[in-house]
């Protein structure tokens, strides 16, 4: 984002969202009441063994048992690391960048305090989980900034190594995410595109109804300044030397607006020919001639116009 993006408009839209956030069926980060959502078992931190890992979970009726939570978070795109992926052709760097491929997104508040209340409770959040390790072995969490203000980051690999999921099938890869069969093809046979690698990508729109609908969309249609809800899911997983990494796992990202994407970029495109637009205002008004004539017509008129009759 640049001097041409309509920072004050974006920020007071995205705190409008939010505020209507916590009259939500659903679990925002920053209106969870997380202390008593433990104490009543809403929420609970729950081990999986495929892959190691402690989540955040609730209890799935429906099902009778424990699920991924999903909790949402609303702000503006800062940064972006999103599919398609180029094909790459050397097969040595295949190999080396494939465990570590990853679709990406770091969003901000632009210093909105309903923003940072997001920041907060991730803070809480870590402190829970940090009672089910050793003392000191889970790694500080710490938000992203962004020119100065909050951000929040959250990731997914495109990959997992088969041996940390082996009873787990690979998961196709949909259309708009690998829609030329790069990702398919680098995956191997010591890889799967498992149930955390994958990532889904959807706009709000509205019907004819005026009622609020959701469709799948392209990663390439998010762009730099565009607001956003991010899904996430949070859990712990073990690392080297017996320690442990808090991570925001990223499930799903929805558009909700991009007109102040939109916006920048038209006030960015008056900016180049804004002086031309001025200059043509000093040109003279005379009638100029649509086309020129040619010598061959000039000499010719000079002749007749010097025989008598």
């Amino acid at each position: 984002m640049d001097e041409f993006y309509p920072f004050e408009k974006a920020r007071k839209e995205l705190e409008t969202l939010n505020r209507g956030a916590q009259d939500s069926k659903e679990m925002y980060l920053n209106t969870i009441e997380l202390i008593k959502a433990m104490k009543r078992d809403a929420l609970q931190i729950v081990q999986r063994d495929e892959p190691i890992s402690w989540r955040l979970s609730m209890f799935n009726s429906a099902e009778g048992l424990m699920d991924d939570a999903y909790i949402r978070i609303q702000g503006i795109v800062c940064s972006k690391i999103l599919p398609p992926v180029g094909k790459l052709n050397n097969p040595g760097a295949v190999s080396r960048i494939r465990p570590h491929l990853r679709q990406a997104i770091t969003i901000t508040g632009l210093g909105s305090d309903l923003f940072d209340n997001y920041v907060q409770n991730m803070e809480h959040i870590y402190l829970t989980f940090s009672n089910h390790f050793p003392d000191g072995k889970l790694d500080k969490w710490e938000p992203a900034m962004y020119q100065g203000v909050m951000a929040f980051d959250a990731h997914a690999r495109y990959f997992t190594q088969k041996h940390f999921v082996p009873s787990s099938e690979s998961i196709p890869f949909h259309s708009t995410v690998d829609p030329d069969g790069n990702l398919e093809s680098m995956r191997g046979e010591d890889m799967v595109h498992a149930a955390d690698n994958e990532v889904d990508y959807f706009v709000q729109m509205h019907n004819t109804d005026n009622k609020t609908i959701y469709k799948r969309t392209s990663p390439g249609n998010f762009r730099i300044g565009d607001i956003v809800e991010v899904t996430i899911v949070i859990l712990a997983y073990p690392t080297k030397d017996k320690r442990y990494k808090l991570i925001p796992l990223l499930r799903g990202i929805l558009l909700l607006n991009q007109s102040y994407r939109d916006e920048a970029a038209i006030l960015r495109m008056r900016s180049k020919y804004t002086p031309a637009v001025l200059q043509i205002n000093k040109l003279s008004s005379k009638r100029k001639s649509a086309y020129l004539e040619t010598d061959e017509v000039e000499d010719t008129e000079k002749k007749m116009s010097r025989m008598s009759l």
